[in-house]
């Protein structure tokens, strides 16, 4: 039993220094709860060599005895194994010169129970000092271990807990350093990131909130840094998430490097970061702490022996001009940063009245956004793509609309950009593929068995590691053969992706998903990306067939595209015709499909189930095959 003596047959051999009889009796009775005289407590303490086979010398606790006085007068060899303290080096000495530093308090409790008025009856958590360095051996290096003691009061009458018959107090104590250490892990992990190990959101709202009531006593100004990392997306979805991590914790380290004692650098999301300065004297210290991250973020990083650079856009709020409470800080510095990334990235921006405005709405957008998207609002209509031969419907593209529970049926426009700034963009492009593939599947089993459909894809999805695997999951799920399935990429994203994007387009090729490059011609880069290429159709810009008329015989592009679609063996679509004079002009150039309200609006799936089986816009194409007069 922990704090007390076992006694059995061997007690009655046991020499317990100069008078066996009396400790051995004084033994038995403080075991069986009788009174003891202090000359028989004497004579125990006396036999310390005898006590150690007593009192349990290989027990895996700290047993230990100290007098009325508080002198360590018992410790088994557990102290020596543990602590690192040699037998006899400790006794005489005071209790307290094992006691660390800020437990003196725990201690008195528990190893001198007639200074507190309370029993010894409960665990006291403490550390203890120990002679043990880092290494295992003697040293000065003191390293505290967390023990659990319990401790019992000796009186020469059990029944009479008073002062003057207090004698001593004897118990034992636990090893609890892993129990600490898990405990600690734990609440490490409950206010810390797991990747990064910084803070996190928990713990950056206390500090914040402590830095605003100090801000608020002292009239002292606080700086609250929001800073997302540009291009990190990317990244991670081609390289894959293990390169993804390593670079976020050297972000993390670069940014920390930046900072001073009691700044506090949190991260709060994905890729985003949160930054308090506690006390600053003015926006400029703010901005120069701002520009410090900046100049970092120059310098590429190198991880797994790739060099990758990776941005960052800042938002500043200040105290009080930017807010006073906690989360008009953070909320401000968030629009801050956007504010900035609007600008182009790579900058920082501060906090003022006039950018509340459209970035609040965007914000409210993106959260109204992703709950449309688990309620389903989102839904997809199409715009016939015409057969500028037989005038049927070869074709359709698919077209995302929001059914937004108070402002009505919404155009892309209106809530696109929202979804690119808050990462919902690849979630809404695999919404629209899917239902695309169901619906197509649906009218090519109901009477319709050559339309095809059209689709986009955004860049970040491109990016995804899985796109093919995934979108031809999707058509495996619809039951929509591949070869029914356009693949529509902007010119500009093209560019700016070719490297990485190519390999993807030739493994939807190989499986029969044929590939247009959209918006072609409004002059964003060079036509090398055409030559080897999986394209097989491009769509001409809606600026460029805005600028035909009837007075110039078509504009000479319309004919310099044809002429190169020709000579790549591609197929030219143009979009946004609107009147009978660009359709006439297109059909002369020799382009073969054409889309825009001319033909119709896009249309909800049902609406248009009935144009795919009438031949609906044949007159429409025929007059304007027609041979244009003199």
């Amino acid at each position: 039993m922990v704090g007390s003596w076992p006694v059995g047959t061997q007690a009655n051999q046991l020499q317990v220094g100069n008078a066996p009889s009396l400790s051995v009796r004084a033994l038995v009775a403080l075991r069986q709860g009788r009174p003891i005289s202090p000359q028989a407590f004497a004579a125990m303490l006396e036999g310390g060599e005898g006590l150690h086979g007593f009192v349990l010398d290989n027990s895996p606790e700290l047993i230990y005895l100290v007098d009325r006085d508080g002198r360590i007068r018992f410790v088994n060899r557990r102290f020596e194994t543990l602590l690192g303290y040699r037998p006899g080096e400790l006794i005489g000495q005071h209790y307290e010169v094992l006691v660390e530093e800020g437990f003196l308090d725990r201690a008195h409790h528990v190893f001198q129970e007639r200074r507190t008025g309370a029993r010894m009856d409960r665990f006291v958590e403490l550390q203890l000092k120990t002679q043990r360095g880092r290494s295992g051996g003697r040293g000065q290096e003191a390293k505290g271990l967390w023990v659990e003691v319990e401790g019992h009061g000796i009186y020469a009458d059990p029944n009479e807990r008073t002062p003057q018959n207090y004698l001593g107090a004897c118990g034992a104590a636990r090893d609890i350093r892993h129990r600490k250490e898990s405990t600690r892990a734990v609440n490490f992990h409950a206010f810390h990131d797991a990747l990064t190990e910084l803070p996190n959101r928990a713990l950056l709202n206390d500090r914040l909130n402590l830095a605003l009531a100090q801000a608020k006593r002292s009239r002292r100004r606080l700086a609250v840094l929001f800073l997302d990392l540009n291009r990190f997306k990317r990244v991670n979805d081609h390289l894959g998430h293990g390169v993804g991590d390593r670079l976020l914790r050297a972000a993390a380290q670069r940014v920390q490097g930046c900072l001073r004692q009691g700044d506090t650098l949190a991260r709060v999301g994905g890729d985003e970061f949160i930054l308090l300065l506690p006390e600053v004297r003015g926006l400029a210290a703010a901005q120069r702490v701002a520009e410090k991250i900046l100049q970092r973020f120059e310098t590429p990083f190198l991880i797994d022996g790739r060099q990758l650079r990776l941005g960052t856009s800042i938002g500043i709020a200040l105290y009080p001009e930017a807010g006073r409470r906690r989360e008009a800080l953070v909320e401000n510095a968030d629009i801050a940063m956007y504010h900035a990334k609007d600008q182009g990235g790579s900058g920082f921006a501060v906090y003022n009245d006039g950018m509340n405005r459209g970035v609040t709405r965007r914000l409210s957008t993106a959260r109204a956004l992703r709950q449309g998207l688990g309620r389903r609002e989102l839904i997809v209509y199409y715009q016939p793509q015409v057969c500028l031969a037989t005038g049927r419907v070869r074709s359709v593209e698919a077209l995302v609309r929001w059914r937004h529970p108070q402002r009505g049926l919404l155009e892309p426009d209106e809530f696109l950009p929202a979804a690119e700034e808050h990462d919902l963009i690849a979630d809404i492009d695999m919404l629209v593929q899917q239902q695309a593939f169901t619906e197509a599947a649906h009218w090519r089993h109901g009477g319709a068995p050559d339309v095809r459909v059209s689709v986009n894809a955004s860049a970040a999805q491109l990016d995804q590691d899985d796109f093919v695997d995934g979108f031809l999951a999707r058509l495996g799920k619809a039951g929509l053969p591949p070869e029914a399935v356009r693949l529509e990429i902007g010119e500009y994203r093209l560019m700016q992706n070719l490297g990485w994007v190519r390999p993807k387009l030739i493994a939807l090729k190989e499986r029969g998903v044929r590939t247009a490059v959209d918006g072609f011609g409004a002059g964003y880069a060079s036509l090398r990306y055409l030559q080897h290429s999986p394209i097989d159709r491009l769509n001409v810009d809606q600026s460029i067939v805005h600028d035909i008329r009837a007075d110039d015989g078509g504009p000479g592009i319309i004919k310099a595209i044809a002429a190169l679609a020709r000579a790549l063996d591609m197929r030219l679509l143009a979009r946004g015709v609107v009147n009978r004079t660009q359709l006439r002009l297109l059909c002369a150039a020799g382009y073969q499909e054409a889309q825009g309200i001319l033909f119709s609006p896009p249309l909800p799936g049902d609406d248009l189930s009935r144009a795919l089986h009438e031949n609906t816009f044949a007159d429409l194409v025929n007059q304007a095959r027609l041979p244009i007069g003199p």
